[in-house]
């Protein structure tokens, strides 16, 4: 039996449906199965051609020949690139993709420490408590969010793991979750290369 090389499967890998679902990825790490079915059902010339079994297909092709990475990532799978800076921590990218985590994430990585009530002011989508609660629990248990009790208070702030993560994923993350009220300014972080805007050839699409 012989077996490929690396470049031997890389063209193995190349089709058109491939190549557009390579591309789909680089514009958007941690897109999920289902966005990236019904992206490539949108593309002209495309969507006849794939369906659940055959973009299963090709992204078991693509994972093999070494070009994506696929993650569990609650009840979704999400692909990303097969490459730094996605490989780094690809788990704790997949878990706070989760959308409850991530408009979360992103409250705590935008101001500096909060308290449960802070956070729910700056949510843009109703969570209650107990929910809240349940939530930062498992995000302090990744190592994300550190907790803190100042006094009769207890606050969050994002651990600087999970900062990363937010810059990283920031900008190929869908609008919809709305922005954030303006509040105190965490300092910058460096550009991450490799996270590039979405672009889907029908518009974005939900995760």
């Amino acid at each position: 039996m012989r077996f490929l090389s690396r470049s031997d499967r890389r063209k193995k890998a190349e089709s058109p449906v491939r190549e557009a679902i390579r591309g789909l990825v680089q514009e958007r790490p941690g897109v999920s199965f289902s966005d990236l079915l019904k992206a490539l059902r949108g593309s002209s010339g495309l969507g006849p051609r794939v369906g659940n079994g055959s973009l299963a297909w090709h992204l078991q092709r693509l994972e093999r020949a070494g070009l994506l990475r696929g993650q569990r990532s609650g009840r979704y799978h999400r692909y990303y690139p097969n490459q730094p800076p996605w490989t780094q921590d690809l788990a704790a990218c997949a878990y706070v993709q989760v959308p409850n985590r991530w408009i979360v994430a992103r409250a705590l990585a935008r101001d500096a420490r909060l308290t449960v009530p802070e956070i729910q002011e700056r949510l843009q989508r109703g969570m209650n408590t107990w929910q809240l609660r349940h939530l930062l629990r498992g995000l302090a248990a990744e190592g994300l969010v550190v907790r803190t009790r100042v006094g009769r208070r207890v606050v969050y702030e994002a651990a600087p793991r999970l900062a990363r993560i937010v810059e990283l994923l920031a900008p190929s993350q869908p609008s919809t979750s709305g922005p954030l009220p303006e509040g105190p300014p965490r300092p910058g972080l460096p550009p991450v290369p490799g996270a590039g805007p979405a672009f889907f050839p029908n518009g974005p699409v939900s995760a």
